[in-house]
């Protein structure tokens, strides 16, 4: 029999946020219903369906572009790529060629928007930008992982960028925190990394979006060569969320594993081994990934990778990313198209939350204190009491259960729950949201990408979360 984890206000302690009433009567409410409850209307999400997209990217350009296979990009959910070099299976460019023109102008006929590389690792790759702005497929110039000499160099051409880029992005993907640079530049602290980069280059940039990505994957094995989760995943997903959110006008983006990875010292695949990345990636392991950065308020997803990159390095020739070094789609690439699918349908609507913070259940904790929590992928979490979350009054689940809280600019609460557990232990969780009963009687609800309202029983709400499935609720009341 499972344990049934509950997780009460009652029993709920640490840090008590004072926050606004999910609701209240902002013009927005009116005596409507049988019980005098206030009538709570919720916007119209859908009619800003254009003006909220998330962005969802891939790494690597396959090297066989065509009419047919390029539509595949955007059929995927994908809408930008990154032109990385990494062999001669994928595209990159060196300089604005006639090579480089005839492969942007084809993506970006069929609507797929390119990050560069030029081929440099420091500031003078985005000088690049006088080249490529050419093309109007170019989103910008992207550096891949840069150590602090690095960052410095990039901060120099700021200035110059914001004069020369005619709006293009200045972008770059950092390091997960385990990196080295990150240990010895940065004495292991993560959020410093991150915020040297934001004071020195974003906080700088008036040309362009302003994003802070980074990377980091959590499909691993344990010390018995079981499949397991990278339990500082998340950790760093939500730290450089934070870090965003102390900066101004900060888009966020993380990458998630869409590919095995891994070799041992002879170049084969490094299969079941301690810390290996070696999984190819199934459907519910992508929506997991991508539900879980939804629970942070993530602006953009990336897709390591789309192509399959060159075989070597930390690449076996059994492990291929989206599209095979053969040009063609596989299991990987079906499983990104359905995730996406399901996340692309309800973005827009999520993206007009902002995102307040994060509350786990396990063995009935969800406070802060890495004492107060059994699962090790939300011990080092930041986490919200119940308390702080006004609509709430209790919380049960079947399993581990990782929740977003978020709220739209009405006041109107938003939770996104996660059933964030190793998918291969094939974990079905029984939820159980139980919302202030005087004040709410419905529930949007958007399940597998699909609007379905909820009618609460005394508040309650009970929902059945697949392997890796999350759903976005919104309680209201008519």
């Amino acid at each position: 029999m499972k344990l049934n984890k509950i997780l009460s206000a009652a029993l709920a302690a640490g840090m008590i946020f004072s926050l606004a009433a999910c609701g209240g009567d902002n013009g927005n409410s009116d005596k409507g219903n049988n019980s005098g409850m206030t009538k709570i209307i919720l916007p119209d999400y859908d009619l800003k369906k254009d003006e909220y997209k998330l962005t969802i990217s891939g790494w690597l350009i396959p090297s066989d572009l065509n009419e047919t296979n390029v539509k595949w990009i955007n059929e995927s959910g994908i809408s930008t790529l990154f032109a990385i070099g990494a062999g001669d299976g994928v595209q990159s460019f060196h300089s604005y060629d006639e090579k480089a023109e005839k492969t942007l102008t084809l993506l970006g006929n069929n609507g797929v928007k390119v990050y560069v590389n030029p081929g440099v690792s420091d500031g003078a790759a985005y000088r690049k930008i006088s080249e490529f702005k050419q093309s109007d497929a170019v989103l910008g110039i992207c550096v891949d992982e840069p150590n602090k000499s690095q960052m410095t160099s990039m901060a120099a051409q700021v200035d110059w960028w914001n004069q020369n880029s005619d709006g293009r992005n200045f972008y770059s993907n950092l390091f997960p925190s385990f990196a080295q640079v990150v240990q010895k530049e940065f004495d292991g602290v993560y959020s410093d990394y991150l915020k040297f980069y934001c004071d020195n280059v974003l906080s700088k940039l008036t040309s362009g979006e302003k994003w802070l990505s980074a990377d980091r994957y959590p499909l691993t094995y344990n010390e018995n060569g079981e499949k397991c989760l990278d339990d500082n995943w998340l950790f760093d997903v939500q730290t450089l969320k934070k870090v965003a959110n102390s900066y101004e006008g900060l888009k966020t983006n993380f990458f998630i594993q869409t590919m095995p990875y891994g070799i041992d010292e002879d170049g084969n695949a490094s299969g079941a081994i301690y810390g290996s990345r070696d999984r190819v990636p199934s459907y519910e392991d992508i929506r997991m990934q991508e539900y879980a950065l939804m629970a942070f308020g993530y602006d953009g997803i990336s897709c390591f990778c789309y192509a399959s990159p060159l075989v070597g390095f930390e690449f076996a020739e059994s492990q291929e990313a989206m599209i095979s070094r053969a040009g063609e789609k596989t299991d990987i690439y079906e499983s990104v198209k359905k995730a996406n699918g399901e996340i692309l349908s309800f973005d827009h609507v999520l993206l007009q939350f902002d995102w307040i913070g994060t509350f786990t259940n396990d063995a009935g904790h969800t406070t802060t204190g890495k004492d107060r929590t059994t699962n090790t992928s939300f011990q080092f979490l930041s986490r919200l009491s119940l308390d702080s979350i006004p609509s709430l009054k209790e919380v049960t689940t079947s399993q581990d259960t990782l929740f977003g809280y978020f709220n739209d600019e009405d006041g109107n609460d938003g939770i996104m729950a996660v059933n964030y557990n190793e998918t291969s232990l094939n974990l079905t969780d029984e939820i159980a949201l139980t919302f202030d009963g005087s004040k709410y009687n419905k529930a949007v609800c958007y399940i597998g990408g699909e609007k379905v309202v909820k009618t609460l029983n005394k508040g309650k709400l009970n929902l059945t979360l697949g392997v890796g499935e999350g759903v976005f609720i919104i309680p209201f009341a008519e």
